[in-house]
């Protein structure tokens, strides 16, 4: 899936070109996010941009230190590139496109198997952290939205998303792991006046990571997988053979589909907010009657976003919040391998067992004031930001159950400058922002139904430890840029930005390394 650098340029600089217009000194990223309708998830809220804006960007980023979580590495590198644009190109159709593309590499990288921590309801582990080596990952994405204006009070739009990528770790246990996101979304709007506009979309998402595992060094050497059933609890079994959790001989899927509805109000182009309620199922395996389906899950989740413009002359205060809440349970198949006579092996599901309840809230507010807004770019801007991530969940490998919680706070001040150069030639904008973390929580309250002391189940505490000090630990940081705009003509303004980061413990780590971590960032760019 490699591609060269010289073909990723092309492809953008054509993509880009076509939506150039008449950029004067508008930034992109403050124009998309200071329009009600592009904050909403509906495809029709496209239908409402007129005008084009575009841009284009490659950076590279370096990264080293110790202060990591356990799917990162301490010393990485990635080189991104893309494009994004929002077009009008009749009274009736408008347009939104994006294409990027990542490429990542990270040494003394291991631990986690799938490519999300996160993400899915089960995870598997390498059994020894020794077994340290270089991690690739390759990620592409394509994005696109229609809208339509057809006259009146009604406004339609179509959209689709598309990522696909691998990911390989180059020394034994060798895992390679495809990755594919696939979401389709179709909405409306109604306006019954200039002042108020309501919507409705609905969405169909996809995602499937398919891992295999491989040896490729000396073969007398047995490897391990610990396979996390929740709160880094479960079992271990040997890499290797069609029949364990993680196999080495061919890919074995891990399946998300969701479905979900969204209703949007936008108040006065002033207020934008959106209800997102989705349903969401999945399995590990293969739905085959020869291959077995070793978990199965489902959840809900349901989240609410606002945004409210203020604007005052040329000040403008931008202020957005959300609110999420996450249900996801598992349940893990029972079943046996039996061979008729004369005929083929299959699979006997012999029954079920629920083993894992899962709920994550989350809040956040960020605040921005702009000051001096002049042709789509503001000449100061302050703002403050905050999260709060709450995960809980309770693991029942009967007899015996874990309970293990964890809840974490961000925040975030930052401000930027940008100097207007005489005849508008030149713009030199500076941004500096203070970062800090702290988090809360139970590590592992474990317990059991029946006295008994005979168990197979494992506790992964090699990476809980890590893991749990990452997420609770306080730490702060700061990062800062400097970014030369130049302002040749009407039609493109290229930009080159320099930036760096820094992020350290607050206090002396038990389990993580002591080095802070540090990342250099080069990015070079154009407002069309």
């Amino acid at each position: 899936m490699r591609l060269r650098i010289p073909v990723i340029f092309a492809v953008l600089f054509c993509l880009a070109v076509p939506a150039a217009g008449q950029a004067d000194r508008r930034d992109y990223g403050f124009v998309t996010d200071t329009n009600p309708y592009l904050f909403l998830s509906n495809p029709a809220g496209t239908a409402f941009w007129n005008g084009r804006i575009a841009v284009a960007e490659m950076s590279f980023d370096k990264q080293n230190g110790g202060l990591i979580d356990i799917d990162q590495s301490p010393d990485s590198w990635e080189l991104t590139a893309g494009t994004e644009s929002y077009s009008r190109i009749s009274n009736l159709v408008s347009f939104y496109g994006k294409l990027s593309w990542s490429d990542f590499q990270g040494k003394d990288m291991g631990g986690p198997v799938l490519m999300d921590l996160d993400y899915n309801p089960v995870n598997f582990y390498e059994s020894r952290d020794t077994d340290l080596g270089t991690k690739k990952r390759e990620l592409y994405t394509l994005n696109g939205r229609i809208g339509l204006s057809p006259g009146g009070k009604w406004r339609f739009g179509a959209g689709i998303d598309y990522q696909a990528g691998d990911q390989i770790k180059v020394k034994d246990p060798r895992f390679s792991n495809i990755w594919m996101d696939l979401g389709v979304s179709a909405g409306l709007f109604y306006s019954p006046s200039s002042r108020f506009s309501f919507g409705f979309s609905a969405l169909w998402r996809n995602t499937i990571e398919s891992v295999k595992g491989g040896i490729y060094g000396a073969n007398d050497i047995q490897y391990f997988i610990q396979t996390d059933k929740g709160g880094f609890y479960g079992t271990v079994a040997q890499l290797g053979g069609d029949y364990n959790y993680l196999p080495e001989s061919t890919a074995r899927p891990m399946d998300n589909n969701w479905a979900g509805i969204a209703l949007q109000a936008v108040i006065g182009e002033k207020y934008s907010g959106e209800l997102n309620l989705a349903y969401r199922s999945g399995y590990w395996g293969n739905k085959s009657s020869s291959s077995a389906t070793f978990f199965e899950f489902s959840g809900f989740k349901a989240d609410y976003k606002g945004l409210l413009l203020i604007p005052s002359g040329r000040n403008l205060q931008r202020i957005e919040w959300q609110l999420g809440y996450e249900m996801l349970s598992n349940n893990e198949n029972s079943f046996q391998y039996v061979t008729p006579e004369g005929g083929s092996t299959i699979v006997k599901y012999t029954g079920q067992n629920h083993i894992l309840d899962r709920n994550v809230a989350h809040a956040g507010v960020d605040w921005r004031w702009h000051h001096g807004v002049n042709k789509g770019r503001p000449t100061f801007t302050i703002g403050a930001s905050t999260d709060w991530n709450s995960l809980s969940q309770t693991t029942t490998l009967y007899p015996f159950w874990r309970k293990h919680a964890i809840g974490k706070v961000d925040a975030r001040l930052f401000c930027q400058k940008n100097w207007f150069l005489p005849d508008n030639d030149l713009i030199i904008t500076a941004d500096i922002a203070a970062i800090g973390h702290a988090g809360y929580g139970t590590k592992k309250e474990d317990g059991a139904y029946a006295n008994t002391t005979s168990t197979s189940l494992r506790s992964f505490d090699i990476y809980l430890d890590r893991h749990y000090e990452f997420e609770t630990a306080p730490h702060a940081g700061f990062d800062a840029s400097l970014t030369a705009t130049a302002m040749p003509g009407n039609m493109i303004s290229p930009y080159v930005r320099i930036g760096f980061g820094f992020i350290s413990l607050l206090s002396a780590p038990e389990f993580l390394d002591d080095k802070p971590t540090g990342v250099a960032t080069l990015t070079l760019g154009c407002n069309f």
